[in-house]
């Protein structure tokens, strides 16, 4: 079985490298990954960062967390 992952990392040095912020069974639509995010649809910049991560682009960078949308098999997550 895999899932999809929403990691954020933020912006400090004694960070774990999967953070949990969200999952879901199916890929999220883009509107529940910016409610996610915390973002706003009304903000542009808000948008090209929801997308980015929504394409799968890893650590982007909103409001002082990096995010990474990936899609995980079961199983025990390892540090890298």
């Amino acid at each position: 079985m895999k899932i999809w992952c929403l990691f954020g990392v933020e912006n400090n040095y004694d960070q774990p490298p999967h953070n949990l912020v969200a999952w879901w069974k199916e890929k999220p639509s883009f509107e529940v990954l910016m409610s996610a995010l915390g973002g706003s649809m009304a903000k542009d910049s808000h948008v090209v960062i929801c997308a980015n991560v929504f394409q799968g682009q890893e650590d982007v960078r909103f409001d002082n967390t990096d995010f990474t949308l990936s899609q995980v098999a079961e199983g025990r997550l390892e540090d890298e």
